[in-house]
């Protein structure tokens, strides 16, 4: 960590910072472990163009926070320009019970549910480093296709990672998502980037880290975690005796995950592309 960031810790803390050590792990910023003469904290550090970043982070946990779910959300310390500082959680090996718990947790995050009961989120914020628009719909899948598909798929071709051969099947898929998908689901909140990267597990029980939050249909929150695995069927039994999904989750959850396929290809490369060329050979 730069000397003149360590100075701006200890001026936004109020405390001397007396050691810091890099965390690995962290794709679009760095990680850290800071201890100061009172306690030990997390923080991110990055250029001055990720203060948006910073700041959408630091929202989403303090929403995530104010909701009833039993779940842990850290606390966030301070956030100043390049810099977020959060309350320090102590990484255990996950246990059956950890998931047993996230999924109950995650359930009941689920019936937070939008005051208006409109899709989206007061401001728009990143999923990674992905600008994510929320512009408040009624409609689900037109706030699926106008604020998560065309918006995606429009920064991979302005980023030359579209491939031509896409475009009609795409067109065509977001013609028939109004059919496939639900038309009112309960606008649940949402984590928004729920892989397992974004857990972390602890004495006290599973935390939530790294949101992208919006109010939205909560299959897409149970869609990602199967993107990557990493979570085991106790996770999603005790969801489910919690608050049971409707049917045809299955057939929807791949939809669910082109988003993030999407991201992913914009943001790492054609290491993605096969999966996303194969979900829209799925639903062609």
């Amino acid at each position: 960590m730069h000397p003149s960031q360590i100075k701006r810790i200890s001026k936004a803390l109020s405390e001397q910072v007396l050691a810091v050590s890099p965390i690995s792990g962290g794709d679009i910023a760095e990680a850290w472990h800071v201890r100061t003469s009172r306690k030990v904290y997390f923080a991110k550090t990055g250029l001055t163009s990720m203060s948006d970043i910073f700041e959408s982070e630091a929202q989403g946990l303090a929403v995530l926070k104010q909701a009833p779910s039993g779940l842990i959300v850290p606390h966030v310390v301070a956030q100043e320009s390049g810099i977020l500082v959060l309350e320090w959680l102590e990484p255990v090996k996950a246990t059956k019970v950890h998931f047993r718990q996230l999924g109950e947790g995650l359930a009941t995050l689920h019936q937070t549910l939008s005051p208006t009961a409109a899709h989206g989120f007061p401001v728009h914020n990143f999923i990674g480093r992905t600008r994510q628009p929320n512009s408040w719909q009624t409609d689900w899948p037109t706030f699926f296709i106008e604020n998560r598909l065309w918006p995606m798929a429009e920064n991979c071709r302005n980023a030359k990672r579209w491939s031509s051969v896409w475009e009609k099947p795409f067109q065509a898929l977001c013609k028939e998502l109004p059919q496939i998908l639900p038309k009112h689901p309960p606008a649940s909140l949402l984590h928004g980037d729920l892989w397992h990267g974004n857990i972390c597990f602890t004495p006290n029980g599973p935390a939530l880290i790294d949101p992208a939050v919006y109010y939205g249909d909560r299959e897409t929150d149970l869609a990602m975690t199967t993107l990557f695995g990493g979570f085991p069927s106790v996770f999603y039994e005790s969801y489910q005796y919690t608050w049971p999904l409707a049917s045809g989750f299955e057939e929807r959850r791949p939809l669910y995950n082109l988003y993030h396929l999407l991201n992913h290809l914009l943001l790492f490369g054609s290491s993605y592309a096969g999966s996303v060329a194969a979900t829209f050979k799925k639903f062609g």
